[in-house]
């Protein structure tokens, strides 16, 4: 059996696939330059048996934020512009940002 190794991740790859890019730690709004969408992964800091969190989002082309589940454990399938996080979410769990590319974050702290 002729087997191919791909030593290279292509550009369609390295889009699509969504890579850890950081860790957001600090209430506010947070959202990528240029309007990047990414997305979340949220992990848990204690057991739970709830399957998804809801979460004040702005989403590829939608004009203003509101409530979506973002399922616990996997990164969630959604576009995020923008991620309101507030203290009582990062109480609850480590929450990650990730995205496809190259991609620089923005914090907006709330007042």
């Amino acid at each position: 059996m002729n087997r191919k190794i791909y030593q290279t991740v292509t550009d369609i790859q390295r889009t699509t696939r969504i890579s850890n890019k950081g860790r957001i730690e600090s209430p506010g709004v947070f959202s990528l330059t240029g309007s990047v969408p990414f997305s979340v992964y949220l992990r848990p800091l204690s057991e739970t048996d709830s399957a998804d969190e809801l979460i004040a989002c702005r989403l590829l082309q939608e004009d203003e934020a509101s409530l979506v589940p973002v399922g616990i454990g996997d990164w969630c399938p959604l576009s995020i512009i923008e991620l309101e996080v507030d203290s009582n979410l990062l109480q609850s769990y480590e929450l990650y940002w990730g995205a496809g590319g190259e991609a620089a974050p923005i914090i907006t702290q709330q007042p």
